[in-house]
Parts: structure tokens; C-alpha cells; sequence
């Protein structure tokens, strides 16, 4: 078995060259504020969950921040869900 055998797919991923991540964090972020309806339906967000991963779970939103040169960290500005789930009966 080598070693590549024993490392679980979750930690297997692809980092993007810093020379393309620049330019497909920014694609990434016009295709959210553009096409994202925001909404929480199923279709959405299995639609957009990917871009959002890459983002912000495998961390090219805060490598493009820091390529950039910028201070501190990104801000993540969201809607709560507080009020949707009020609504649900649990």
C-alpha cells in the first residue's frame, strides 16, 4: 500500500497555481454576485455549494486575499437563516 493509499479522498484536492488563482477567485466571486439568486432551495445551492467550497473550505478566497497583499483577513458579509427556521416546525 503506499502512501497515497492511505490518505482519505477528503484531504486529496487540487490547489490552484498562484499565477490562475487571481483570476478564477475573481470569476468565482462576479459568477456569485451575479448569477446567485440567494435563494436556499435545493437547486441553488447544490448549484452554487461547489464554488462556495473552493472559496471558503479549501481557502483560495483568503490565498487570493493574502496574493493580493491585503491587510488582516476577508470579511464574509451573510444573511441569517434564523428567521426561515422559526418557521419550520421541528
Amino acid at each position: 500500500m503506499s502512501a497515497v493509499d492511505t490518505i482519505s479522498p477528503r484531504r486529496i484536492r487540487a490547489v490552484l497555481p498562484k499565477d490562475q488563482l487571481l483570476n478564477i477567485v475573481a470569476a468565482d466571486l462576479r459568477y456569485l454576485r451575479e448569477e446567485w439568486d440567494e435563494t436556499i432551495e435545493d437547486d441553488s445551492l447544490r448549484r452554487r455549494s461547489t464554488v462556495l467550497r473552493r472559496l471558503l473550505v479549501q481557502n483560495e478566497l483568503q490565498r487570493a486575499w493574502k496574493e493580493k497583499g491585503f491587510p488582516e483577513e476577508p470579511r464574509i458579509i451573510s444573511s441569517t437563516l434564523t428567521p426561515l427556521l422559526q418557521k419550520l416546525p421541528l
